[in-house]
């Protein structure tokens, strides 16, 4: 899944404190990221994830290699092309994202600006969550989407814990494939919970969930990660950008 870039970074020296300011060496932090894994100024797909190693250095659970950090990218995309065509109406502007090949690849100003906003703008984490649930982009979200998307981040949790474990005892106290089985054979379970929680926050029976209610979800939800256990080691893969500090 790839190496963290960034462990040559002193991130001690970075804080973020209770008003959601950023240290100005955040910014550094985070350039120095964009250029550990860009090419000629771009950032692309393939090596976004790997880029985004760099905010577990600031209390933040991680999001690399996970449904939330794979789907980031064209949230990051989608966005700023959309603020770049802010002078226009917002319909036509719609319009026009909606017909345009997505790019490969995000700037270091789209990475930095998007990142930004993800440390220090709560408003901003429940919107990119709703555009990375929102998969086909028609503004909503539907059964299917809401419980494919935890259902892949269940799927993740227990690949990252197998490849965690077998990092740590060498390969033999347990075997990944055999790991993914057990997550894969357990899914319909998990399955009929979220569809549980789906047809709860569907209180108007239209079969998707719009903004209004799927961001009350997050908010007042208590459910804001999926996390995958074996002996001691445990691994925690987030649902939503809200609580993305660590220990919450």
């Amino acid at each position: 899944m790839g190496n963290n870039p960034t462990k040559k970074f002193n991130a001690n020296e970075v804080q973020i404190n209770n008003q959601n300011n950023v240290d100005p060496k955040f910014e550094e932090f985070i350039k120095q990221a964009f250029a550990s894994q860009a090419q000629n100024g771009k950032l692309f797909k393939h090596k976004f994830n790997d880029a985004l190693a760099v905010l577990e250095n600031f209390n933040i659970k991680r999001i690399r290699y996970t449904p939330l950090g794979e789907r980031l990218f064209n949230v990051f995309d989608k966005v700023n092309r959309f603020l770049k065509l802010n002078q226009q109406k917002y319909s036509k502007a719609l319009f026009k994202i909606a017909n345009q090949e997505k790019q490969n690849y995000i700037s270091e100003e789209d990475f930095l600006k998007g990142l930004s906003q993800l440390i220090k703008d709560k408003d901003y984490r429940i919107t990119y969550t709703y555009k990375a649930y929102d998969k086909d982009n028609d503004n909503k979200i539907s059964r299917k989407e809401f419980i494919e998307f935890i259902e892949d981040s269940w799927k993740a949790a227990f690949m990252i814990l197998g490849e965690s474990v077998n990092k740590k005892y060498g390969g033999n106290q347990i075997n990944v494939q055999k790991l993914n089985m057990w997550a894969q054979q357990n899914k319909e379970h998990l399955s009929q919970q979220v569809a549980q929680i789906f047809t709860r926050l569907d209180t108007q029976n239209k079969g998707f969930l719009d903004f209004t209610s799927f961001s009350q979800w997050i908010k007042e939800g208590n459910i804001h990660s999926i996390y995958a256990t074996f002996d001691q080691e445990r691994v925690e893969v987030p649902i939503n950008f809200y609580q993305l500090e660590k220990n919450q």
